[in-house]
């Protein structure tokens, strides 16, 4: 994805149309293009799934921003089709020696994708776990 494309992208981020959190553009330099999946329906992309190298685990992949543009979040099931094709390019490459496992996050509020995870990942998984995050605004801080 490159000029137009992506500024015409990033617009949509920065409005809010695409919420910041499942940009396709963070962490550019750990993003791993060839294993990334991006969907286009007439010319304009309308699903992607970035991965990258993880920061904390050196033998995983971290399977990030899985986004359906909402028009398209029916029945036909885009979402499982992205991180389908992104888990095969991932199994198939050289990558997949010195990085074997896969991590995928979702937010806990994010029901369609705990779903997902529910019906399509856990029974694939070898581990599972919760993480709790808190986050301080030290600008508030007196």
């Amino acid at each position: 994805m490159q000029g137009e494309e992506r500024l015409k992208l990033q617009e949509r981020i920065d409005s809010g149309d695409i919420p910041r959190r499942l940009s396709p553009f963070g962490e550019d330099d750990a993003m791993i293009p060839e294993l990334s999946v991006g969907i286009r329906q007439s010319g304009r992309v309308v699903a992607w799934m970035c991965l990258q190298r993880s920061p904390v685990a050196s033998d995983a992949i971290c399977y990030r921003s899985l986004y359906v543009d909402p028009l398209l979040r029916t029945a036909n099931g885009l979402g499982p089709i992205v991180a389908a094709e992104a888990f095969q390019r991932h199994a198939s490459s050289d990558i997949a020696h010195e990085r074997p496992k896969g991590v995928f996050n979702t937010h806990h509020r994010a029901r369609k994708q705990m779903n997902f995870v529910q019906k399509r990942l856990l029974p694939c998984c070898f581990e599972t776990y919760a993480l709790h995050s808190s986050e301080l605004d030290l600008r508030s801080m007196p």
